[in-house]
Order: structure tokens, then sequence, then C-alpha cells
């Protein structure tokens, strides 16, 4: 335990840490950006609802689509 804290309290360990992760937090949004399989003009979405939300006049409904249509 005592070893990680020592390691932990370094000053250049841990500024290589967060250059290491900034950059490839940055490099995963740049390269592998989240594409939906839905345009947002479907009528007619066929799945199993996962979660339904209601917050004032907002609904909000989570879908795990369905494997075969």
């Amino acid at each position: 335990m005592r070893k990680l804290k020592t390691i932990l309290q370094s000053r250049y360990l841990f500024k290589i840490i967060a250059v290491i992760v900034v950059i490839s937090s940055l490099i995963i949004v740049k390269f592998y950006p989240y594409h939906s399989i839905y345009s947002g003009d479907e009528i007619v979405f066929y799945g199993k609802i996962l979660s339904l939300k209601i917050d004032g006049d907002k609904l909000t409904i989570v879908i795990k689509k369905k494997k075969s249509y």
C-alpha cells in the first residue's frame, strides 16, 4: 500500500498518465464516433422497451432493437 501511495504522489507520473488519458480519449472520440442505426424519420420501432421515464411533458423511452425483423 505504501508503494502505491508513493507512486500516486509522484508529479511526473501523474502528468504522464493524465496526458495519455487525454490523448487516448480524444482519439476515441474523433476516430470512432457513435453512429445511431436510426435516422429520426422512422414511424414504427420494433424492439423491447428497457425503460420508460416521464419528466413533465418529456417522454424518454430506451428501446433495445429486435435481432430479426
